[in-house]
């Protein structure tokens, strides 16, 4: 998660270091470019991580035992961790799209097009939830986080 956030910066950094006749042309929508960075590769991978440790490492710590031993229901069970692991990859996007938007806008000034900025975040959750849901898979089925994430 710490890779996301130091690339957004990186990012930031590395387009104020560009000539000012080439940022003109896209300083008024450089916050998209903070939203696409991270999705093109980082998000998914760490979807998928989230996902296969959801429920994985409750088998591999033993506490998965004591929670079937309880009067609550699989499904629910189930249910609970698949939304849990969900809000936490809905609020890991949403923090570095907050980033992303604050520091172009401290860096390159007011910024344009801010109208979509909830059209992006739901198209990069929309596009991390597929990996989450394999690894949500695989982590069941191999009841090993690691494992199921190398998978």
């Amino acid at each position: 998660m710490a890779i996301t956030f130091l690339l957004e910066l990186g990012l930031y950094l590395v387009l104020t270091r560009l000539p000012p006749q080439f940022i003109e042309t896209f300083s008024g929508a450089a916050w998209t470019l903070g939203i696409i960075a991270p999705s093109a590769g980082l998000l998914h991978v760490l979807a998928l991580t989230i996902g296969s440790s959801t429920s994985a490492e409750e088998y591999e710590l033993g506490t998965a035992d004591y929670w079937m031993t309880r009067p609550l229901k699989r499904s629910s069970y189930f249910l609970g961790k698949t939304v849990g692991g969900l809000v936490l990859l809905f609020l890991i996007v949403f923090t570095y799209s907050i980033l992303s938007l604050s520091v172009s806008w401290y860096v390159f000034g007011p910024q344009s097009k801010v109208e979509i900025f909830p059209i992006a975040l739901a198209a990069s959750i929309a596009s991390a939830a597929p990996f989450y849901a394999i690894g949500l898979a695989f982590g069941e089925l191999l009841r090993r986080s690691m494992m199921s994430t190398i998978v």
